[in-house]
């Protein structure tokens, strides 16, 4: 079973506050308030900051992040900030980072991308952006954590581990093998219920579930509620679903609740986590 908490910290709670650090890379994917405080020393080792949308809860530690990694005793390296290129709730951001630059001892460089857009995070590592579904003007994003593996080609799967043993010990095995890009981590921010394509056969789908059954969304949020992230999670398979941008209106015990009802219902193959404030938790989804 996949445990998110080996390769992700972070804090999320709908409306104040919502950031994961990936360690093994150490990449944010967004920075609300409070991510320098819960980073501490570590605040210094980021250096690849990717927002998923411009909103004051994504995007508020950033300051502090600035200036805690400035204060750290140690000039760090530069800081690259990416962001969508259509997003109309970045300029604030932009105005205040623009106007401090010139105080700061390390150099932030702010990079642009829309979906479908690539980064080269390390030799065999990429971040691919991908559309997502809730700023009512501009685009938000989603991101895919991509690892490029080898594997044996469809033709020769019937091999049997002695056959392939034998072929490796002759040098004959690695044209009988091929590469493809295996998905890690899916971060999907907020968002409506995302694409199954983008996300299908994750390592580790992260679904907002900000709405539960009941509860009227109010017009423009663009949300998905605990049955959508579920539902999605149904159709893509991955091996571990972590739920994040839970409101503080339920508890732990009414969340988990919430989820094996649901499981109840529909086969969720995944193991089921949660988010909740600084805790990745995992629900026991057995009735």
């Amino acid at each position: 079973m996949f445990d998110p908490n080996t390769v992700l910290r972070g804090f999320s709670r709908a409306l104040y506050a919502n950031w994961l650090l990936y360690k093994p890379l150490r990449i944010l994917i967004d920075c609300g308030e409070g991510c320098a405080t819960d980073l501490d020393g570590a605040v210094s080792s980021v250096e690849r900051v990717f927002l998923t949308h411009g909103h004051i809860d994504h995007v508020g530690g950033l300051p502090t992040l600035l200036w805690t990694r400035a204060a750290g005793g140690v000039i760090p390296k530069s800081l690259e900030i990416f962001h969508s290129s259509d997003d109309p709730f970045m300029g604030p951001l932009f105005a205040y980072v623009e106007g401090v630059r010139e105080l700061l001892p390390f150099p932030i460089e702010w990079k642009p991308l829309h979906p479908g857009s690539r980064v080269e995070l390390r030799p065999g590592w990429m971040l691919e952006a991908f559309p997502t579904r809730h700023l009512s003007q501009g685009q938000s994003l989603g991101y895919r954590l991509l690892e490029q593996r080898t594997r044996i080609k469809p033709e020769f799967a019937g091999l049997t581990q002695n056959e392939i043993s034998a072929l490796a010990a002759r040098d004959e095995l690695d044209d009988k093998k091929e590469a493809f890009e295996f998905l890690r981590v899916a971060f999907c921010g907020d968002s409506l219920p995302v694409d199954t394509a983008h996300v299908a056969g994750a390592e580790l789908l992260v679904h907002e579930a900000t709405i539960f059954e009941g509860e009227g969304e109010k017009p423009g949020q663009n949300h998905s509620s605990l049955a959508d992230a579920l539902e999605v999670a149904t159709r893509a398979k991955p091996k571990a679903l972590l739920l994040n941008h839970l409101s503080r209106h339920h508890s732990r015990v009414e969340i988990e609740t919430a989820i094996r009802s649901y499981a109840s219902k529909k086969e969720v193959v995944a193991s089921v986590w949660m988010l909740l404030g600084d805790q990745i938790l995992q629900v026991d989804t057995s009735t």
